[in-house]
């Protein structure tokens, strides 16, 4: 299931440097929760369920403005991780 994830999700972490300090910070949270699903098999579902809401985030743009706290607050809300 974790290859599930990375290939739904990996696609809309950009790659390059650009951006401000908050895209920046929304990328590098991104890669780090990624890392974790990648290795929290117990969890695959709310990984599954985070996946899907950054997917419709990107489709309808929002996820552009969002920042790393609020990236990881959606992946508390659907239980992929416990603050």
């Amino acid at each position: 299931w974790p290859d599930r994830i990375l290939r739904a999700t990996m696609q809309f972490v950009p790659r390059g440097m650009r951006g401000n300090m908050q895209s920046r910070g929304a990328r590098e949270r991104m890669i780090a929760l990624l890392h974790d699903a990648a290795h929290d098999h117990a969890g695959a579902h709310a990984w599954l369920e985070f996946a899907r809401r950054m997917h419709d985030a990107a489709v309808d743009g929002s996820i552009r403005s969002m920042t790393g706290d609020e990236i990881e607050e959606i992946a508390v809300r659907v239980g992929a991780i416990h603050q």
